[in-house]
């Protein structure tokens, strides 16, 4: 497989200061992964569905000299491509590939933090391997079915339909969104929508939807049809480690209740709710986010 970076990557990769490695998972796929290489205590971050890397660019500089931090592409986005249309994309599979990624960068003992997909992401590989982890955060998240979660009439029976509907016209869901993501209107848009808060900036949201213009649409939707799919609530009651659950009060993607059943279930677990923040609170609130993860890890054993 040829590793390729698009242009947006390769004019922006020397302002991320992450070391890029490929990685060959469980079944072949080659995965990419960044790791900033420290002697640090590490921190492994999850992104969200179609979340570029540049999403943790804030977390970086804020934790750069404290904590080596590591990130992935999940498979068949950026630099993760599929050798073929027979790949497995279910939940498990992303899990298997953080394991991967964790066994070749010789990490055994890591935060993980993980933002909206990356909560079922991070659920699903605690039911793999619990040795690699020591804390969760879980951020802007649910437990699995997520569209169930939609605060829309029929979500749980409509959009899962809605989105194997849309699979083979990606083509021109491709064409729509870098329309969009070029349109000067999207940003202002989602701020008078309330889908954003003023803490993401501009100059943030654009660099990402640079980055998110270079996604496989149709791996996405076949990506969100198995995240639909998925459901971990059964993990919730087993897991053992510390958990920091972070959400946003206006949150209209993975409403605040979904985050207070998952403190409610976990038992060593506490709920952290940002007053204003959206589904992007990580974004938004970078630094607020990053002291509080700082106070939970040195709460439960880490520095």
């Amino acid at each position: 497989m040829v590793f390729r970076l698009s242009k947006n990557e390769k004019s922006r990769r020397h302002s991320i200061p992450f070391h890029h490695h490929m990685v060959r998972s469980r079944d072949g796929v080659q995965i990419r992964y960044f790791d900033t290489e420290e002697a640090l205590p590490a921190i492994v971050f999850a992104n969200g569905l179609g979340g570029p890397v540049s999403a943790w660019k804030p977390y970086l500089e804020l934790w750069r000299g404290k904590y080596r931090v590591l990130s992935w592409d999940y498979r068949g986005l950026y630099g993760s491509l599929l050798p073929s249309d027979q790949v497995d994309l279910s939940v498990r599979s992303h899990a298997e590939d953080l394991q991967a990624v964790l066994e070749d960068a010789h990490v055994s003992d890591a935060t993980f933090i993980g933002w909206s997909m990356g909560v079922q992401v991070g659920l699903e590989f605690y039911s793999l391997k619990q040795s690699h982890l020591s804390r969760l955060v879980f951020v802007s998240g649910t437990y699995g079915q997520p569209l169930k979660g939609l605060p829309l009439p029929f979500s749980g029976l409509a959009l899962p339909h809605l989105v194997r509907r849309l699979q083979p016209y990606h083509h021109w869901g491709k064409k729509a969104l870098d329309v969009a993501s070029r349109s000067s209107l999207g940003y202002p848009l989602l701020r008078r929508l309330r889908i954003v808060a003023p803490g993401l900036t501009e100059g943030h949201y654009r660099e990402m939807m640079d980055d998110f213009r270079e996604i496989d649409l149709k791996t996405y939707l076949h990506l969100l049809t198995h995240l639909g799919e998925h459901d971990a609530e059964h993990m919730l009651t087993q897991v053992t480690l510390p958990a920091l659950v972070v959400a946003g009060s206006r949150d209209l993607i993975t409403p605040p209740w979904l985050s207070r059943r998952i403190a409610e279930k976990i038992p060593r677990s506490e709920l952290f709710m940002i007053t204003g923040a959206t589904h992007y609170s990580a974004a938004e609130h970078p630094e607020l986010i990053a002291e509080r993860v700082e106070l939970f890890i040195r709460a439960h054993g880490g520095i």
